[in-house]
């Protein structure tokens, strides 16, 4: 049985968003909550926006490997998808597609829903699948992955929880910009695998990783100047989330400003020390469900939740930094 899952797991490749790019969809459903939409968004709308926002990214992965099967054997990449019949591994691609959708279905009535997820589910296949292939595209390949997995995303959890406004607008465009890091960075790191299976992107197109990482910089720098208007965009009520995210904000301004000192990039072109996750995934959210909670007790729950679902990104802050202050104060 437990091999079965991890088979799955390795399928729908759960490893690369189960706790890094759902807990953004998550995001804007607490958001709602905390607008004043508690009368609405229950925890049977809140488990339908994350089984929305899971079968999405999984879809699109499906989608990717699909696509990809035959570069990615010229690149030595072994896949779950590589010993599915082809028919069937549409199949599955049609099916995970289908729980997306009906996982919104309460919300069909309304055409902006159904019109986002048309484009999250488009986006998602368009990205790998010919003719379009859009990772072949240039910037529109990079704008393409990162609103297929994060902004789309987003505005149709927000559309789907009835709470589609100008905040929300601001919290995708923040989205944006990290899905551009992120799969800038993908790009350079996974440029030689991409050149042995002859993937045109925009990576391999530029060439130069001096003029990628200066592109990555503007991107970085963008996104922190994002972050710190966000809670005057979310207006007087949310000013409060700025004791979140402005001192993130101006660590990654003076952590960057440090770094470009000694090596001229302000953001490392490396996966290690990714600036701003711990931010996403752990302390924003947090900060959010401390806050509804204050207003709605009754929601404690989601607070157990957030510590299982991300046990994975607490383990190694428990291991580096708790432990050893915990080892100091009982040795005295």
């Amino acid at each position: 049985m437990w091999g079965r899952l991890a088979w799955l797991g390795r399928l729908f490749r759960t490893s690369e968003w189960y706790d890094t790019k759902l807990p953004l969809l998550l995001l804007v459903a607490y958001q709602s909550l905390l607008a004043g939409h508690s009368g609405a968004v229950g925890a049977g709308m809140l488990a339908r926006a994350a089984l929305y926002g899971a079968a999405l990214l999984a879809f699109g992965y499906l989608i990717n490997d699909l696509a990809d099967t035959a570069v990615d054997r010229m690149a030595g990449k072994r896949r779950a998808m590589d010993g599915i019949a082809r028919w069937l591994a549409w199949l599955i691609c049609g099916i995970v597609a289908a729980v997306a959708a009906l996982a919104l279905r309460p919300s069909w009535g309304r055409p902006l829903v159904l019109i986002l997820l048309a484009l999250s589910l488009g986006l998602a296949a368009a990205y790998s699948l010919p003719p379009l292939r859009l990772k072949e595209r240039g910037w529109l390949g990079l704008l393409t992955a990162a609103a297929a997995q994060r902004t789309v995303p987003g505005l149709t959890v927000a559309a789907f929880l009835g709470h589609l406004d100008w905040g929300i607008a601001w919290m995708g465009a923040i989205f944006l910009l990290m899905g551009l890091r992120y799969i800038l960075l993908h790009q350079i790191m996974d440029a030689e695998h991409d050149r042995c299976a002859r993937v045109r992107t925009y990576a391999l197109a530029v060439g130069s990783v001096a003029r990628l990482a200066a592109t990555l910089n503007r991107i970085y720098l963008l996104e922190l100047a994002a972050l710190a208007a966000l809670p005057f965009i979310l207006g007087p009520a949310c000013w409060w989330l700025g004791l979140v995210i402005w001192p993130y904000a101006l660590y990654g301004l003076l952590r960057g400003r440090q770094e470009a000192r000694r090596s001229g990039l302000w953001h490392p072109v490396s996966y290690e020390g990714m600036p701003l996750q711990t931010l996403y995934c752990i302390a924003w959210p947090l900060g959010l469900v401390a806050a509804i909670i204050v207003a709605q007790p009754a929601c404690w729950p989601l607070l157990a939740v957030e510590g299982l679902w991300k046990y994975r990104l607490w383990q190694p802050i428990i291991v580096t930094r708790l432990q050893p202050i915990w080892g100091r104060y009982r040795r005295g």
